[in-house]
């Protein structure tokens, strides 16, 4: 993008004011602005690129940048774009965000040509068969995990696929996570972020997580957030049961240590919605987490740990 001003003409102007300056804005603001309400409302985008090409252009490489693949006929149409530009389009794409709708063949063949990929979020079952041949380095990492099992007996994290990732999410449709066998995160040398997808109907309460939460922080010294993310079947915040869920969340508070953080909100694998928004905004959701970390940890100076028993 040019340096130089971009000039928004008045679409009228009196003849007794031709000698004043134009109004104006850098073009770095404007492209900010249009990046921010595609942010805001990914669904807008689309809208965007047909008011004029200068929208396309400063769009088009955020469009490439994040795939979010929900039906099976966008995929279709996305891996012939791949086909049609492999040596461009591949290499541009850096989060991909595969549903639990796509077909696994056509899932498949797409991880496999995005090799620029650094933020992966595969919600297919058993999504380890496809990301595991594919070589990719992601440093974000969104999965689900099967029923009654633990992530260390169906992943094998001494893959090269695992060295550099940073953020993992992890869903599952059981509470099981107190069971799982977490020393074998350790071999995620660069883990700093973990957040769990679970099912608010798998409440916990605060004095039996307490020391599961502590064995995990325990095992993972190095980590800085560790997110639990209660997802509901609800539309939306207004309804009186994400209230409660709401509500709950703020009880559980930090579990005594600040970097514990809770958040409530309708499961992304079943509302079009929310499968959008998690796909474009897990960067400000990680955003948002850090921040109530060093709330809490000033929270915690101010008036010391909580206590359980």
């Amino acid at each position: 993008m040019s340096s130089s001003s971009v000039v928004l003409n008045r679409s009228s102007r009196s003849s007794g004011h031709d000698d004043a300056p134009e109004p104006f804005l850098p073009p770095e603001i404007i492209e900010n602005i249009l990046h921010r309400v595609a942010n805001d409302n990914p669904e807008l985008t689309a809208a965007l690129l047909l008011v004029s090409p200068w929208f396309f252009m400063s769009l088009q490489a955020r469009l490439q940048e994040v795939v979010v693949l929900i039906w099976p006929s966008t995929s279709l149409k996305f891996l012939d774009a791949l086909r049609s530009q492999p040596n461009t389009l591949a290499k541009a794409v850096k989060a991909l965000y595969i549903s639990v709708f796509i077909d696994r063949g056509i899932a498949a063949q797409i991880l496999q040509a995005c090799s620029g990929v650094t933020d992966i979020a595969c919600w297919l079952s058993d999504p380890f068969a496809l990301i595991g041949m594919a070589g990719l380095r992601p440093q974000h990492l969104a999965l689900p995990i099967a029923t009654g099992h633990s992530p260390s007996n169906i992943i094998n994290f001494n893959k090269p696929f695992f060295t550099g990732v940073t953020h993992l999410s992890i869903a599952e449709d059981s509470f099981l996570w107190k069971q799982w066998d977490w020393t074998a995160f350790r071999l995620l040398p660069k883990l700093t972020h973990v957040q769990l997808q679970l099912p608010i109907l798998d409440a916990m309460h605060p004095e039996s997580a307490h020391a599961s939460v502590f064995r995990i922080l325990g095992i993972l010294p190095k980590l800085e957030v560790l997110l639990f993310h209660f997802l509901s079947r609800t539309r939306g915040p207004g309804t009186m049961a994400m209230t409660g869920v709401e509500a709950y969340c703020a009880g559980l508070r930090m579990l005594g240590d600040p970097r514990c953080v809770f958040r409530a909100a309708p499961h992304p694998k079943t509302i079009r919605k929310e499968v959008q928004e998690t796909a474009f905004r897990q960067w400000d959701r990680w955003r948002w987490a850090e921040e109530v970390v060093e709330e809490q940890k000033r929270e915690l100076v101010m008036s010391g740990p909580v206590a359980f028993f």
